[in-house]
């Protein structure tokens, strides 16, 4: 099924960085986010998700903390 959805330049601009951070294009990211939210269907089994799937999902979510540790605390230690 093809379907077609005008979104708002502003909007559309948020939506290309939050599925190039995942690794996704759009469609792909907001077909992820449909069937997210899509309810499941009484006799439906809901969808096997694979580990590759689940860590897509958060991909890129902090390339922009730094994780190295403060070799001075600012405080003395007294041991």
């Amino acid at each position: 099924m093809n379907l077609t959805i005008e979104i708002p330049e502003d909007r559309a601009a948020r939506f290309q960085k939050q599925a190039q951070a995942r690794g996704l294009t759009v469609d792909r990211w907001l077909l992820e986010l449909a069937e997210q939210n899509a309810p499941v269907l009484p006799g439906e089994a809901p969808a096997i998700r694979t580990l590759v799937d689940v860590c897509a999902k958060v991909r890129g979510l902090a390339d922009d903390l730094d994780f190295r540790r403060d070799s001075s605390p600012g405080r003395d230690i007294a041991l």
